[in-house]
């Protein structure tokens, strides 16, 4: 599939990606794309939710292919800009990640965007890849791409129903409320991975198991004390071992949403773990709970707002449950990795 457009690419730069990286690599993203000959546009974000007012704009000004250069969360808003705008269909917008990499041996992605981010990224893990992707082939000069589900999440925030839209991977429970503390470090200011252990190791020791309620595509699955649990996208290329709640051997074939769901447990057993459920391999263990559907209920059982579970969205904290995922029908075109390669 192929995106036309004659005003080129918008780039959407978050300058704090990465503890600074995203402003220090950019010149070397420049200089790439120009060698490539790519016609480009570039916006620094200045705020949360500035991308999200980027997107909309560029696309109302005509333009039909944008790329994200920072973290999951800006891309994540750019998606949301994609979906928020009513100029065009979300299927006529080509996207493009390009996470910020070390530039040390071979610019592998660094190991905390491995497992989450490599399948929107389509192939590319050097700037000059991403470069070359974005110049399109020889023959007309458009990228390839790839349609990615999208799916929408239903949450609260401020006793208010919202929804956003969720690309990969979402978090309730421990995952959430760590994020919740590390995006508000972020926001005035400071991070890097020091800081970010170190909010971990505080959300570990301040988070309390609440009882939920989950159910998928109407199943109840979960009833119990829930410590933590991820939300993912299953592309229908993808296979799992999660049983599809409905039973129905023909939801294998198509996008649909993976619940992993790990049960409150002793503090004494957290401390054991600590390294597990820091890295997130918590969820690979036996003792996750795990199925898949197209449509995800998590319920808190209590009325205040200790009660409430927080909900993240693509390493976004965006508000409280009750919290409804789903799966729409709805895709993006993502650019794909296989663009000329070489150069500097």
């Amino acid at each position: 599939m192929t995106a036309n457009s004659d005003s080129g690419w918008i780039i959407i730069i978050n300058p704090k990606a990465c503890g600074g990286r995203g402003l220090r690599h950019w010149p070397r993203l420049a200089n790439l794309l120009n060698y490539y000959n790519v016609k480009f546009t570039c916006s620094f974000t200045e705020r949360r939710y500035h991308a999200v007012e980027m997107t909309v704009g560029a696309i109302n000004r005509g333009h039909r292919k944008i790329a994200v250069f920072g973290g999951l969360g800006t891309f994540h808003e750019v998606v949301n800009g994609v979906f928020i705008q009513k100029s065009v269909n979300p299927d006529e917008i080509t996207l493009g990640f390009i996470p910020i990499l070390r530039l040390s041996g071979n610019n592998l992605l660094p190991k905390q965007y491995s497992e989450r981010i490599k399948r929107i990224h389509n192939g590319f893990n050097t700037y000059d890849q991403a470069a070359a992707a974005m110049a399109g082939n020889s023959e007309d000069g458009n990228p390839e791409t790839e349609r990615y589900p999208v799916m929408a999440v239903n949450y609260i925030e401020t006793k208010v129903k919202h929804i956003t839209r969720l690309v990969l991977v979402g978090g309730i429970g421990f995952d959430a409320y760590a994020n919740l503390l590390y995006n508000n470090l972020q926001d005035s200011g400071h991070g890097g991975k020091l800081r970010k252990f170190l909010y971990a190791l505080l959300s570990f020791i301040l988070y309390r198991s609440k009882k939920t309620y989950v159910s998928v595509d109407g199943q109840d699955i979960f009833k119990r004390g829930l410590f933590s649990g991820r939300i993912e996208i299953l592309p229908s290329s993808e296979k799992k071992d999660s049983t599809d709640a409905c039973g129905c051997e023909s939801c294998g074939n198509e996008a649909r949403i993976s619940v992993s769901i790990i049960e409150q447990f002793p503090f004494w057993k957290r401390v054991i773990l600590f390294r597990k459920i820091y890295t997130g391999k918590i969820y690979d263990t036996n003792s996750a709970i795990k199925s898949s559907g197209k449509r995800i209920s998590i319920i808190h059982s209590g009325n205040t707002e200790k009660e409430y579970h927080t909900i993240c969205a693509d390493g976004e904290t965006v508000g409280c449950s009750p919290v409804i995922i789903e799966y729409t029908g709805k895709y993006i075109n993502l650019l794909m990795g296989k663009g000329r390669t070489g150069g500097k």
